[in-house]
C-alpha cells in the first residue's frame, strides 16, 4: 500500500512539472507573437482602436502551486458601437484563437485582456 501511495505522489509531481513546463512554453510562444498580435488588432480595429498596451500581472496556478507573470493586453477604444459592446471581448478571444492558436480560456495560457472605452463627461 505504501509503495502505491509513493508511486501516485511521484506521478502527481511529474504531472505538475509537465504543467509548469507547459505554462512556461505557452508564455514563450505568446511573447514571440506579441508584435504580430498587436499589429493584427491595430489593423482589424483601425478606426476605433486608440492603442494596445502590453503589461504583465501576477497569476497563481493553484493545482501546481506555481506563481508567474502573465501578459495582459489592454485595448483602448475610442468608441465601440452599442450593439458590439457585449461581444467585443468574445470577438478578440475568437481572433486570438483563430489567427494565433492562443485560446486564453484554456488552463495554463498566461494571457489575459482588458477592454477600455473612452467616454465623454459633461462638465
Amino acid at each position: 500500500m505504501r509503495d502505491i501511495i509513493h508511486k501516485i505522489l511521484r506521478e502527481m509531481e511529474n504531472s505538475n512539472d509537465n504543467n509548469i513546463k507547459k505554462i512556461e512554453d505557452n508564455k514563450k510562444y505568446i511573447k514571440k507573437l506579441l508584435p504580430s498580435i498587436i499589429k493584427f488588432f491595430k489593423d482589424s480595429f483601425s478606426e476605433d482602436l486608440l492603442d494596445i498596451e502590453v503589461t504583465t500581472k501576477k497569476v497563481h496556478y493553484g493545482v501546481e502551486n506555481y506563481s508567474t507573470d502573465e501578459y495582459l493586453l489592454k485595448f483602448y477604444f475610442n468608441k465601440i458601437p452599442k450593439e458590439h459592446e457585449f461581444n467585443m471581448r468574445r470577438t478578440i478571444i475568437r481572433n486570438l484563437d483563430n489567427m494565433f492558436n492562443i485560446n486564453i480560456i484554456n488552463y495554463a495560457v498566461p494571457l489575459d485582456l482588458e477592454i477600455y472605452v473612452k467616454t465623454w463627461k459633461k462638465l
